[in-house]
């Protein structure tokens, strides 16, 4: 077998440099990455801190968002409430205001009533008055004018 010096040189240079690149630089790449990995450590931290942070926002939220729903769920109940109620008294007030409507009309027909009836009593007093008149000066003769003026002077002298 034959040896090949100037790959056997190659390596041997390559693992010279090797040590001495890692002999120079051992100590500020241990400085390096242990700040890097401080680094990282802090911004994990606070990255967890962060999430806690959001998470317990999160659940502040979702809990005045499940407040609220409730709230929406009461108020929804109580103006359903306040409607049904509403509209209950408006009924009753409508049912109300139609009794006293009956009633304003029953007082007007009777007063209407009572006032064609006491119409109705003097036209009919004034016809029999006019009949009765008409029959007097058909049927009344001139000995019955006499007998009737007698008769009432007798009863204005009885009244001295």
């Amino acid at each position: 077998m034959v040896i090949n010096w100037g790959f056997v040189f190659s390596v041997v240079n390559f693992f010279l440099f090797v040590v001495a690149l890692y002999w120079l630089l051992r100590r500020p790449l241990q400085t390096h990455f242990a700040a890097r990995a401080h680094d990282l450590e802090v911004a994990l931290a606070e990255a967890r801190g962060a999430e806690q942070t959001a998470q317990r926002r999160l659940d502040e939220i979702q809990k005045q968002l499940a407040q609220s729903e409730h709230a929406i769920t009461e108020l929804k109940a109580q103006m359903r409430a306040d409607g049904e109620l509403d509209r209950q008294a408006m009924v009753a007030k409508a049912h109300e205001m139609a009794k006293k409507l009956e009633l304003d009309t029953e007082r007007m027909i009777v007063q209407e009533l009572r006032k064609n009836k006491e119409t109705l009593r003097g036209t009919t007093v004034d016809m029999a008055i006019l009949m009765a008149e008409r029959l007097l000066r058909e049927q009344l003769t001139t000995e019955d004018q006499f007998r009737l003026v007698r008769d009432y002077v007798q009863r204005l002298g009885s009244l001295h």
